[in-house]
């Protein structure tokens, strides 16, 4: 098993727990919004360490980094909305840029 694959069922099951510890009352929205951010991160982990066509050319671990790392910004500023956009649109932008070039020389030509 790999490191993507790991991660995301330990955090999944953090995630998981949760739900049941920490976002168990719908009063506050920024807890539930961290909590599902540890999930779907987990979930994109879980996807990347399986061969898809799809994740092939795209580092996925930038972008559940980037929906990590939302949930310590959003933590900084209060506003969990606002620090997850942050998040994951820099990270993303990374993986982007980190992308394989291979996929691109092929329509090129």
């Amino acid at each position: 098993m790999n490191f993507n694959r790991i991660s995301g069922f330990s955090l999944l099951l953090i995630g998981l727990i949760g739900y049941f510890t920490i976002a168990d009352d719908l009063r506050h929205t920024g807890e539930f919004i961290g909590v599902t951010c540890i999930v779907i991160s987990s979930l994109i982990l879980v996807a990347g360490s399986y061969n898809l066509r799809l994740l092939k050319y795209l580092h996925v671990r930038w972008i559940a980094a980037g929906i990590l790392s939302g949930i310590i910004i959003g933590g900084a500023l209060d506003n969990m909305f606002i620090g997850e956009t942050i998040g994951f649109s820099l990270f993303t932008i990374i993986g982007l840029m980190l992308m394989k070039k291979s996929k691109f020389k092929k329509i090129d030509k």
